[in-house]
């Protein structure tokens, strides 16, 4: 893990203290162990927020923006692979927006980097050469060598104000959707390069309240373009129950606009 500020906050993976019930913090050069409490965890994007109450100043990290990242930029892990503590590994970016092929949750978009990522790393920062963290050191490929995935900070900061307020539960709207194709758009008459193909409506969601109908096209997201449909998942990543959704819809030549309010998912 890794201080993000200097009242003791740390960041780190929620699989690394998931089900623990004591947790201990022991800091780099001696400078001591101290109890820590979970702040917030989500399982859904594996980062947790922990903290601890330091009676010495802490050197927090700042956190850079992973969407800036360039293939073949050289990054730095920091962890502790194997028990061997506190170890640097520098590599480059392999891929961004990388779906894991190991992980049954394929929600999030992974940066894929050759620095060195081994069991133990996990939780550790990835730096840029700024010093700045651009990902958390999440999961490796146990069959191959030098691949290695983090989680772009970028969704951290999506997520941080339910960590803050430990509530990750996420709004739920009723629509399953895709990327708009070529064909999508010639068969629909939409202009656009970019947009979300509504495949299906949810019976009594907001979605179907809200009046969206299959083969809408979402052009926006509260005032965003949809322009990467992962990176429109992420926006969905930091929406909770009673938040309201502003939509901008393309349908049968003509936008417009829509709003509605998430709700808490129905128990089947």
């Amino acid at each position: 893990g890794f201080f993000i500020n200097k009242q003791g906050y740390i960041l780190t993976n929620a699989h690394v203290i998931h089900n623990a019930t004591d947790i201990h913090i022991v800091l780099a050069e001696g400078k001591g162990e101290y109890p820590a409490k979970i702040i917030g965890k989500d399982l859904l994007t594996d980062i947790a927020l922990i903290k601890i109450n330091p009676n010495i100043e802490l050197i927090a990290l700042p956190l850079g923006d992973s969407d800036t990242l360039q293939m073949g930029e050289i990054v730095i892990a920091l962890g502790n692979p194997l028990g061997l503590a506190h170890s640097v590994t520098s590599g480059l970016i392999s891929a961004k927006d990388r779906i894991v092929p190991t992980l049954k949750n394929q929600f999030l978009d992974f940066i894929q980097t050759d620095s060195a990522i081994n069991p133990g790393s996990s939780g550790g920062p990835l730096l840029n050469l700024h010093g700045e963290v651009v990902g958390i050191n999440t999961a490796i490929l146990t069959k191959a060598q030098l691949i290695g995935f983090a989680v772009p900070v970028n969704i951290v900061k999506e997520i941080m104000p339910m960590l803050v307020l430990g509530k990750t539960e996420r709004g739920w709207f009723g629509i399953i959707a895709r990327p708009l194709t070529i064909k999508d758009s010639v068969d629909i008459g939409f202009s656009e390069e970019n947009g979300i193909l509504i495949l299906e409506v949810e019976k009594k969601s907001p979605a179907e309240k809200a009046g969206l109908q299959v083969k809408d096209v979402i052009v926006k997201i509260n005032d965003w373009d949809v322009q990467n449909f992962l990176k429109f998942r992420r926006k969905l990543l930091s929406m909770g129950p009673g938040q309201n959704v502003h939509l901008t819809v393309f349908r049968n030549g003509k936008t417009f606009e829509i709003s509605s309010q998430l709700i808490h998912k129905p128990k089947k």
